[in-house]
């Protein structure tokens, strides 16, 4: 997908839901202007990175079509859709992983 095009969904989201570009831009990118950078021409942007991006808006997409407007508890939980829903590992903290210190003392 091309960098307006990515845009384009992205609007179109944050009009459907009533929610703000810097909303989506923190929850795609963890970086409140990123969107608006992105369209200003301000920065650019990877491959691998805007397709997590796609991949994060299309769980963010399926969470409002199931949850409906972000509101109360389903505000709450778009965060949550994109930090770890999809991609459990990024839920493992340093420590859990193998060949930690903490895995190494306990040996």
């Amino acid at each position: 997908m091309l960098i307006p095009d990515f845009i384009a969904r992205c609007d179109a989201f944050c009009e459907a839901h009533g929610q703000s570009r810097v909303w989506l831009s923190k929850r795609l990118f963890n970086d409140t202007f990123k969107i608006e950078n992105l369209d200003a021409g301000a920065t650019d942007i990877g491959v691998r990175r805007l397709a997590k991006a796609e991949v994060d808006l299309a769980a963010l997409e399926k969470g409002a079509a199931t949850h409906g407007a972000f509101s109360g508890k389903a505000r709450n939980m778009a965060p949550a859709i994109v930090d770890g829903a999809e991609n459990p590992e990024r839920n493992v903290s340093r420590t859990d992983k193998p060949g930690s210190s903490s895995e190494r003392a306990a040996s």
